[in-house]
């Protein structure tokens, strides 16, 4: 049996006490925003809350949808119930390469229908910089500020009161609050909806609160001013247009927060193949991201910009964490030979992971209470919380070795529920 030299015992002994130094501080960040993030923005919240303010921002609401007949009358009457002036924003549909009857639903809720079709240029990035080609083109179209919208969405009633607010008070782009249509659907919904929450709560509120800029708007029910764009258009390459877009507003200088009262309902995927193909893209397109944008963020960081090393941290972290696991495995393989199985030994080997995975389900029950949802609906995802979290780890981890994948649209049906 091969043993081991004293020296390579001590470069992986060494590679592993410099490991758990980055492991810490990484956990430090993320427990450090999470805790901050624990308390909403009192100043945010008398700005939403602020009614005496008159309306005045003129938004274009735009909803990509490819196919959606069977959810975009809700997204679509949820916006015909907003309390904001009818006259001050415009609904856009962009029926992308549709074969049902999208285009003629948004008609019937006279929204402004722009059909696109282009079979090698599928994805929600193209279809978005496609509209926008023809949009600034048109002359009589004057909005301040664009809203995303998935068709599956439901907006709440203030949901563009409260935007217009935060942009009258100089609020550039801003993500709304992601709810769950259907966390009661499915276990992998509720996690799905878990999801969500802590990254509204745990991630984006503590990087506002911290004025740090969100490291990504998460695809839907955002907010951003059109002159970010109006000279250059709608231009994004990867997967995940949202992380991309993100990242380009960031290096231009803004900086995106969170809007906790700005809310919106979002389905999520209820069965283990659509949630593993929608986490795939996610996961290659944040990989597609990374290549792109570090050697833009590094650049300004060596310029002085040290706030962008957050936005830095969030797209290195996948692949820090994934050479951090292979030092660790390798380190164990070489040492096996001299493991020796005694009780105390796998007790202190075992006793981290054990309690990672209390810590996490924890932290699950603790978002649950502070977002007043019952625990009924989400108790098993909050149990399995951490398997999941473990398989999307290793999904983003695999994904560094892939440049690209296809983009498949996921199904969504017409019921849902808010009370939760």
């Amino acid at each position: 049996m091969w043993i081991p030299s004293e020296n390579i015992i001590a470069v992986l002994n060494t590679a592993a006490k410099l490991s758990l130094v980055v492991f810490t501080l990484a956990i430090f960040h993320q427990v450090a925003i999470a805790l901050i993030g624990i308390f909403p923005s009192r100043s945010f919240q008398r700005i939403s809350n602020n009614r005496s303010l008159p309306a005045k921002t003129r938004f274009a609401v735009i909803i990509p949808a490819r196919n959606e007949e069977a959810v975009l009358a809700g997204l679509m009457e949820s916006l015909n119930r907003q309390t904001y002036p009818r006259e001050l924003f415009d609904v856009f549909v962009i029926a992308d390469n549709c074969t049902d009857q999208t285009a003629a639903i948004a008609r019937r809720h006279e929204a402004s229908v722009f059909e696109r079709f282009n079979r090698n240029k599928c994805s929600k990035g193209y279809a978005l910089e496609w509209f926008f080609a023809h949009y600034f083109k048109e002359s009589s179209f004057s909005h301040d500020a664009a809203v995303i919208f998935d068709a599956d969405n439901i907006a709440d009633p203030d949901f563009l009161a409260v935007m217009d607010r935060h942009y009258q008070t100089g609020t550039r782009m801003a993500a709304g609050y992601r709810d769950s249509k259907n966390p009661q659907d499915s276990t992998i919904a509720a996690a799905n909806s878990i999801f969500g929450l802590f990254q509204g709560r745990f991630i984006h509120q503590g990087r506002t609160n911290l004025g740090l800029p969100l490291s990504s708007v998460s695809g839907t029910g955002f907010m951003f001013a059109l002159d970010i764009i109006r000279e250059e258009g709608w231009h994004t390459r990867t997967i995940t247009e949202d992380n991309e877009f993100t990242m380009q507003a960031i290096l231009k200088g803004e900086t995106p927060v969170f809007i906790r009262e700005a809310r919106f309902y979002d389905e999520q995927t209820t069965t283990w193949s659509e949630m593993l193909r929608q986490r795939w893209r996610w996961s290659v397109g944040t990989a597609q991201t990374m290549r792109l944008m570090v050697p833009k963020l590094l650049k300004q960081i060596t310029r002085g910009e040290t706030k962008l090393l957050d936005s830095l941290w969030f797209l290195l972290q996948i692949p820090v964490f994934a050479l951090i696991s292979i030092i660790s495995v390798l380190r164990n393989l070489v040492l096996l030979p001299l493991f020796k199985a005694d009780a105390l030994t796998i007790l202190r080997n075992t006793a981290p992971l054990l309690g990672s995975y209390l810590l996490i389900v924890a932290s699950v029950l603790l978002l649950l209470r502070l977002e007043g949802k019952k625990l009924k609906k989400y108790c098993k995802a909050a149990l399995f919380y951490p398997l999941f979290l473990s398989l999307w780890i290793l999904m983003q981890f695999l994904a560094l070795f892939k440049k690209d994948t296809e983009w498949k649209p996921i199904s969504h049906s017409a019921a849902w529920e808010t009370k939760q």
